[in-house]
């Protein structure tokens, strides 16, 4: 009985030690990681008190180094195919107009400047339906885009005496 009790109070002692030197540390871990640090800095990890927690640091910023290059490769990949998407509709002869979810010009080729009568920076970062263009082509265009019925309709467009028909 005396060996049971002894081992019982010797095990609640040496959990307790473990739970400090483990439990401790990791919510700290926790903590650091919970504060979604940026991936484009270095992460700062509590210094840690045992080897078990040291090796699990290395390796936590092991994976980080790996996810921030990963980030960054796609954010340089995006651009590049940013880039040659641009450059595609820039060379583009028919009219190209890029809109985002609200409505605003992202991006325009010549095609569409020299068939509304204005030049990109006219156009691009404002809203298309707010233009303050006279041509008629953009009339014809702000309608069609109006309605939702440019699929199936015929849009007859004038540019420089010559009738184009979408």
């Amino acid at each position: 009985v005396v060996f049971l009790l002894f081992n019982t109070i010797l095990a609640a002692l040496l959990s307790k030690r473990l739970a400090k030197n483990l439990a401790s540390p990791l919510r700290l871990l926790a903590k650091a990681l919970h504060s979604r640090p940026n991936l484009e800095g270095e992460l700062k990890l509590p210094l840690p008190e045992t080897h078990e927690v040291k090796l699990l640091n290395q390796e936590i910023t092991e994976l980080w180094d790996r996810l921030s290059k990963l980030k960054k490769l796609d954010v340089e990949e995006l651009a590049n195919q940013k880039n040659k998407l641009w450059t595609i509709l820039e060379c583009l002869e028919d009219a190209v107009l890029v809109l985002d979810c609200d409505g605003v010009i992202l991006h325009c080729n010549p095609g569409l400047t020299g068939l509304l009568g204005a030049l990109d920076k006219e156009i691009t970062g404002k809203s298309w339906s707010n233009l303050n263009i006279s041509d008629s082509n953009y009339a014809v265009l702000k309608g069609a885009f109006i309605s939702k019925a440019i699929r199936g309709q015929i849009l007859t467009l004038h540019r420089e005496g010559h009738n184009r028909i979408f």
